[in-house]
């Protein structure tokens, strides 16, 4: 996108396109995923009035919102020529540059994949990757090459970046990452210790020479599946399990609209915590420490091994300045916590800890609205408020702030006849080791957890 150097008011052509650009954006995804809900509602012959009219409503408002950013544009072009702007050959590219990304991805939809090779820190392979990811409109931060110096630096997992080439242009990625102990097994996760991953290709066929591909790595580690960390049902046609969810919610441009957004308990609720007047700090290295204070304790109670401080010093460094932590203070002692990613329109929670004896003073809600303010003021137009089991607590919570469950499709490789696996807190095989866990020191914890972690997913 051409920057021009004019004397103008940003609101006269930038913020009001920009703001109009992502709104509408937001608002067609929206619509994909409302249009899928009411596909997989009619196919289970339940009612989808609801879904219907807000579908309704979300055409209109972009039908608005088209012509709108149309008359702004016109408008834009006008205020250039008034000014007297020498442009040249260069033009306004603000139109056009959302469609310019839309056509390129769709001339690679049509080609076919000439070979698939393994990425292993290649920096010019490097760059394509992240480009194909960056004009992919499912690609997330957790299929970049970042991901992999993350997981080299960390763990240093067996691990294959598959990459699907047309001669030198990528136009599909598969990033596998192999867990294999005694304890929890041999297998290969896409990718593991994140929400997203899985396939990102340019077509069905491209897919399914991704999947061969994995197959084969499969069968000559002898793990024995791999899990696919999806947000498509038909992506694949393989084994699928559909009880976890994330919560998206929306955002307006600016906190008092998000606030009149919610319902007066809500509101009560964050009142409440904030009149313990806390402080709040958005950092990233220089909050490690007290980040890593809190979650760990958090992780203890809730009979779960803990990340190593260095799994997030490390996630920090990798994903640069799209990772943030913020902290809670009472009192000048860290009581709430979480780990911030952001990539293209979306600010996601991956991990959040409270010290559980300020959870009923709901200290929680402080940090979530804090977390919400700052994705406005940063320009975010969706907040991804992380992984959680249907009608589990959580789930609940998560509801309470407006935001839409959206489902996740964990695709599974692995032999005919298996069932699907049930590596998970609620497995009777774990329920002891949880129960004991819980029960230990959190300086054990901390020393043991690093070690036992790693090769969960």
């Amino acid at each position: 996108m051409t920057t021009l150097n004019m004397q103008l008011e940003p609101s006269q052509v930038d913020v009001d396109v920009t703001d109009l650009k992502r709104e509408l954006k937001t608002l067609k995804k929206d619509k994909g995923l409302l249009g899928k809900r009411v596909g997989e509602l009619k196919r289970a012959d339940q009612s989808a009035e609801k879904e219907i009219e807000s579908l309704a409503l979300i055409s209109k408002r972009i039908n608005e919102l088209s012509k709108t950013l149309k008359k702004r544009l016109n408008n834009s072009t006008n205020t250039v020529k008034d000014a007297g702007t020498n442009l040249g050959t260069t033009t306004l590219n603000l139109s056009t540059e959302e469609s310019e990304e839309s056509k390129a991805f769709d001339l690679l939809k049509k080609q076919t994949v000439s070979n698939i090779v393994r990425f292993n820190g290649d920096k010019e392979l490097a760059q394509k990757v992240d480009d194909f990811v960056d004009m992919h409109p499912e690609g997330t931060i957790y299929h970049k090459s970042a991901l992999f110096n993350f997981i080299d630096k960390t763990f240093a997992h067996d691990r294959a970046f598959l990459v699907a080439l047309n001669n030198d242009a990528v136009i599909g990625l598969l990033p596998l990452v192999r867990l294999n102990s005694p304890l929890f097994g041999n297998f290969i996760v896409s990718v593991p210790y994140f929400n997203y991953g899985g396939i990102l290709s340019n077509n069905p066929d491209t897919a399914k020479l991704l999947v061969a591909e994995a197959s084969q790595w499969k069968n000559t580690v002898n793990a024995s599946h791999i899990e696919f960390r999806h947000t498509e049902k038909d992506i694949v046609d393989l084994p699928c399990r559909t009880d976890k969810v994330t919560f998206i919610l929306p955002l307006p441009q600016n906190k008092e609209d998000l606030w009149a957004s919610f319902k007066p308990k809500l509101r009560a609720q964050i009142k409440r915590s904030s009149r313990l007047s806390p402080s709040i700090k958005i950092g990233r290295n220089e909050l490690l420490d007290d980040f890593y204070h809190v979650f760990s304790i958090n992780m203890r109670d809730l009979g779960t091994p803990v990340y190593g401080k260095g799994f997030f010093s490390n996630a920090l460094d990798s994903f640069g300045d799209a990772a943030k932590l913020i902290v809670i203070y009472l009192n000048d002692k860290p009581v709430a916590c979480a780990f911030l990613l952001g990539f293209k329109e979306t600010l996601e929670i991956p991990w959040a800890s409270t010290l559980k004896e300020f959870n009923p003073v709901g200290i929680n809600m402080t940090m979530y609205w804090e977390i919400l303010t700052f994705a406005i003021h940063q320009g975010y137009s969706k907040f991804d408020f992380g992984r959680c089991t249907k009608d589990c607590g959580t789930y609940k919570f998560k509801k309470q702030w407006g935001a839409h469950p959206i489902p996740f499709y964990w695709h599974y490789s692995l032999p005919e006849g298996e069932q699907l696996p049930q590596l998970n807190p609620n497995n009777p095989k774990f329920k002891l080791l949880v129960a004991v866990w819980k029960r230990l020191p959190v300086a054990l914890t901390k020393l043991i957890g690093p070690h036992v972690v790693k090769y969960l997913p």
